[in-house]
């Protein structure tokens, strides 16, 4: 009798196991490392004026995007940078750590800078995605100034020669070995809508499809799931209401302002507040992200992003705007003024 017991109550606890992980497990598809992402760069780099520790943005709006959803934004950040000097070309080393989908996902990555000619990347003939030349993945490539233009070297210097791919205005993409003295003393810029690769060092998770938010580990932090199946369809949403003294409200700029506190346990999302740096913090398990006060940015995994409009403490309460819920859920969020409802989907 024991064990018809012992045996039932086991049986009931693998098909609660069962059941439990088709309900939460994770619908995501995973981009392999050495994959290469062509980017084009959003803002103007030179070796004169970075310093280590800059942040900047590329992106990617081919229609091939190495699994990554087709307007995907990626964040580098700037790890080295030499002046030019002498007969020493400038030259800038740069890593990637985030993408933010169009959605407004954010996914960590580790990625590294790469050219985009054949030498560097090879083509799979069957899906057209890029991946690194084995040769050339475990390259330490560096933007570095070359000739009296704005051409430019994504490659390495080894003595006085520059091994790598030149991109000038009318050359291409070209791999050679090319000599220092052709830029000396020049520093290296590199110009809005440069093109290069950025490959990836380690596999990459993302949502089903690429873009749905509500495929991502079911948006952690995000309770209103009422929807079937893995999709981010409407039935995918959550609705928050507000204290009548604590309500949402547009800036003069049209920007959406929440209360942080309300919105964050509306959500289920837990935070802490840092003494230090006056930052409310919170973890979704994906990102984490450090929200100053009155501030004009924001923290996600270490790295700044520019918010719609600057924190703001109204009486005692911190008000952010709605990029902070977007970062926080994976979710887009919709006012409704006449209702009083704010709809996260």
């Amino acid at each position: 009798m024991n064990n018809m017991r012992v045996n039932t109550l086991f049986a009931i606890a693998v098909m609660m196991v069962v059941l439990s992980a088709s309900a939460f497990g994770q619908t995501t598809t995973t981009i392999p490392s050495y994959t290469v992402v062509p980017v084009t760069i959003d803002q103007s780099l030179s070796s004169a004026t970075a310093n280590v520790g800059d942040t900047f943005s590329s992106r990617c709006n081919n229609v091939e995007c190495g699994g990554f959803p087709s307007g995907t934004r990626f964040i580098g950040r700037v790890t080295s940078v030499s002046r030019a000097s002498g007969s020493t070309p400038g030259q800038i080393g740069v890593s990637f750590v985030q993408a933010i989908l169009p959605t407004g996902v954010s996914v960590p990555i580790s990625g590294s800078l790469s050219a985009l000619d054949p030498s560097s990347v090879r083509i799979d003939p069957n899906t057209g995605l890029l991946t690194g030349q084995p040769g050339r993945r475990n390259q330490t490539n560096r933007f570095i100034a070359y000739g009296a233009g704005l051409g430019l070297i994504i490659g390495s210097i080894a003595g006085s020669n520059v091994y790598g791919a030149l991109l000038g205005a009318a050359a291409g993409w070209l791999y050679g070995r090319y000599a220092t003295g052709q830029a000396a003393g020049r520093d290296v810029v590199v110009s809005p809508g440069t093109q290069f690769g950025i490959m990836l060092n380690n596999p990459v998770r993302l949502p089903s499809g690429g873009a749905g938010p509500g495929n991502y580990d079911r948006c952690i932090g995000c309770p209103g799931y009422t929807g079937s199946g893995g999709g981010a369809g409407p039935g995918y949403s959550t609705q928050l209401t507000f204290p009548s003294n604590q309500q949402p409200f547009y800036t003069n700029n049209g920007v959406l302002m929440v209360p942080f506190r309300q919105s964050m346990e509306g959500i289920n999302q837990p935070f802490s507040y840092d003494y230090t740096t006056r930052s409310v913090v919170m973890d979704n398990g994906i990102n984490r992200i450090s929200v100053p006060s009155n501030s004009t940015v924001m923290y996600v995994n270490g790295v700044a992003q520019r918010l719609s409009a600057p924190t703001r403490t109204i009486g005692g309460n911190l008000y952010v705007p709605v990029d902070v819920l977007t970062a926080a859920t994976g979710m887009t969020a919709y006012w409704d003024q006449n209702a009083r409802i704010l709809t996260l989907q």
